[in-house]
């Protein structure tokens, strides 16, 4: 498995963040990679809805992702999986002062064979995914 994590604040009331990342359709609007989310008519095999998640960068063009676990205004997991390796995406919320901490840790589940590739690219990966929480962290103060 290969991790790494990153944190803001957000100059907003937790609430906001949590429904914001709870709407996984959103995830097009801050993602620079995605281009669209489309909430599909079938569920996994434990029940969860299932969202097609459209690609524009290189890599997959599609994958399928869902809302592994969440807790109100706490923390939200979600759980993608595609053609290259299955991940998941933690989001934990707290209240610092009038801000919202956000914390977001992403687990790479790569296969043997792509283990060291990914491992050499994490550090690229981990800035990837700050720059679309900077995008998000500016639509929430701004909405």
């Amino acid at each position: 498995m290969v991790e790494f994590q990153n944190s803001l604040r957000i100059n907003t009331d937790v609430s906001a963040v949590y429904e914001y990342l709870s709407k996984v359709e959103n995830f097009s609007k801050w993602n620079y990679a995605v281009s669209e989310v489309k909430k599909l008519k079938k569920k996994n095999g434990a029940g969860k809805e299932l969202y097609g998640i459209y690609r524009k960068s290189s890599g997959p063009k599609y994958e399928e992702g869902y809302l592994e676990s969440s807790i109100p205004n706490q923390k939200l997991v979600m759980v993608i999986k595609g053609d290259w390796f299955p991940y998941e995406m933690e989001y934990t919320l707290s209240v610092d002062g009038s801000q919202t901490l956000l914390n977001n840790k992403a687990r790479l589940s790569p296969s043997k064979i792509s283990y060291f590739p990914l491992q050499l690219a994490k550090n690229n990966l981990q800035k990837a995914v700050y720059q679309n929480l900077l995008v998000l962290k500016s639509k929430l103060e701004n909405y």
